[in-house]
């Protein structure tokens, strides 16, 4: 691959920091900028492959480009970088060029479905905060037919060791006669939650697909397989979640 070629100071800094170039170089000639150790100087240039620039002690890079992958995850894989156990995980599945994003939240190894890979910090946080409400849908199998009582309980709330679930919205999975076949409505995201709860209230787990992420479906996606989410996908991740 052929190295990157050298660029003036002033419009790297430009790039990097949103100044015009008259402000970069005005800048350069406060001395608070310094090329690998040295004091910089207007008119220079760099090469960023091999070049270090640091302004006030902090390396001065381009502007991250953001992205937002979707992979529908399958069951006995797990969301982590690497595994000492030399298990399955979801990087396995994953496009080199893509292995930079990070997992927003987890989904259990035994769980499959929609999980969102992104570099962007913001977003990831408020997806992950209960304060914005951010509503994620799963179908639920388990192991015997759930009644209106247990669906009842479900919903108004449940004690785990860290505290009550917040109220949620838990209802037979329309379209099936099959009672063990539920859909559940969260805006929080504890540890196995949906598994504690059901066991709260008699019931096992048997299989755990995420299908929605606020906005974002999960739609025909294969299993094992990613894709990047749309523009339009982004925005509305970005309006749910109060970033525009």
């Amino acid at each position: 691959m052929a190295e990157s070629e050298d660029i003036r100071l002033n419009k790297y800094l430009g790039l990097c920091l949103g100044l015009s170039r008259r402000a970069a170089d005005r800048l350069l000639e406060t001395g608070r900028v310094q090329l690998n150790g040295v004091v910089a100087k207007p008119g220079q240039s760099l090469n960023p492959e091999r070049d270090e620039l640091i302004f006030d002690g902090q390396t001065v890079r381009p502007p991250q480009r953001l992205q937002y992958l979707m992979l529908n995850k399958p069951e006995d894989c797990l969301v982590t970088r690497q595994d000492p156990q030399g298990r399955r995980t979801v990087y396995h599945l994953i496009p080199t060029h893509w292995q930079h994003l990070h997992p927003v939240g987890r989904l259990d190894r035994d769980s499959c479905g929609l999980l969102l890979l992104t570099n962007d910090g913001a977003l990831s946080q408020r997806l992950l905060h209960p304060r914005h409400k951010v509503l994620k849908s799963y179908r639920v199998r388990v192991n015997q037919p759930a009644t209106a009582a247990q669906l009842q309980q479900l919903c108004q709330g449940i004690a785990l060791d860290e505290g009550r679930t917040q109220p949620a919205r838990i209802v037979w999975l329309p379209g099936t006669s099959d009672r063990s076949w539920l859909r559940f409505e969260i805006r929080e995201g504890k540890k196995r939650q949906i598994r504690r709860m059901c066991k709260a209230v008699g019931l096992r787990v048997l299989y755990l697909q995420r299908d929605s992420l606020g906005p974002i479906q999960l739609g025909q996606l294969a299993e094992g397989q990613c894709r990047l989410l749309s523009a339009a996908e982004i925005q509305q991740l970005q309006r749910a979640t109060g970033l525009q």
